[in-house]
């Protein structure tokens, strides 16, 4: 499915009788008309090249066999999920280009990958109640990007990189393989609750003031905090590592708060200051 450069609110669905319907909404029309229905009793994947305009994308209780592509185009996008789940059997890859993204996706399953790129912009990405069969990687850019990622479990990794900004990144009730979350340039916030990890769990912040706080974080092997140069924060709250659990704190004035920190084979504390 092809947009064109203006701005388009589209939902995708089914219709009672099982019917794939595409409506538009607030005036937006598919194909000159209202709305468009396909009879696709099954669906074997789904391209959406959305182009110009500030577009909504809503998928709604769609089961899809292979691979589901959105390109969101330039502009301020949004793709979001309905209220009934959707089955996506591949990979579910999200692009945006120049604009600002928002990325709202609730209870889905996915087998393969899930990769959300907002590139040029900021992005507001908001991931719940989704089991993935792969790894689930979510990329923002240069702005204030903001990542949730809660209720979810993944075959293998979550990887979460935002770049330059002052970002916020967030994981809540997840488990998988591991976790690794890199925040680069700008002060940043980084939560992880109720984290479990059968490999590593790491979080690798930049420059600037950073604040990083774990609570009920647990890993089969090894977790590693690295906070950079700033005047950053680290505050773990049952925190466990079957192997090594290490925090630099880089240069600056770092402040470690320790609630039941434990590596197992070694816990090693580096380059902070204050001890409260």
């Amino acid at each position: 499915m092809r947009g064109d450069n203006l701005s388009k609110r589209i939902t995708i669905g089914r219709a009672n009788n099982g019917d794939v319907l595409v409506t538009g909404r607030q005036g937006t029309t598919v194909n000159g008309l209202p709305a468009l229905r396909l009879r696709l009793p099954t669906i074997n994947a789904v391209e959406l090249l959305m182009n110009g305009g500030d577009d909504d994308v809503i998928i709604n209780g769609m089961q899809i066999a292979n691979d589901l592509s959105v390109n969101l185009g330039e502009g301020n996008d949004a793709f979001r999920s309905g209220a009934l789940p959707t089955t996506v059997g591949g990979n579910l890859i999200v692009t945006g280009e120049a604009g600002n993204e928002t990325v709202r996706l609730a209870n889905w399953s996915v087998g393969g990958v899930v990769m959300i790129d907002g590139k040029i912009g900021a992005l507001n990405s908001q991931i719940s109640g989704f089991t993935v069969g792969f790894a689930l990687t979510v990329v923002g850019d240069e702005q204030r990007d903001r990542v949730s990622i809660s209720q979810t479990s993944t075959g293998d990794f979550f990887y979460v990189e935002t770049k330059g900004g002052n970002d916020s990144v967030s994981l809540s009730k997840v488990s998988g393989l591991g976790s690794m979350i890199s925040t680069d340039m700008g002060a940043d916030v980084v939560s992880l609750i109720d984290v479990s990890a059968l490999e590593d769990i790491g979080v690798f912040a930049g420059t600037e003031n950073d604040q990083v706080s774990f609570e009920n974080v647990a890993s089969a092997k090894n977790i590693t905090v690295s906070l950079d140069s700033g005047n950053d924060s680290f505050t773990g709250t049952t925190v466990f590592a079957e192997l090594d659990a290490v925090f630099e704190g880089g240069f600056g004035t770092d402040t470690y708060v320790d609630n039941g920190v434990l590596g197992l084979v070694k816990t090693d504390i580096k380059e902070f200051e204050i001890f409260p």
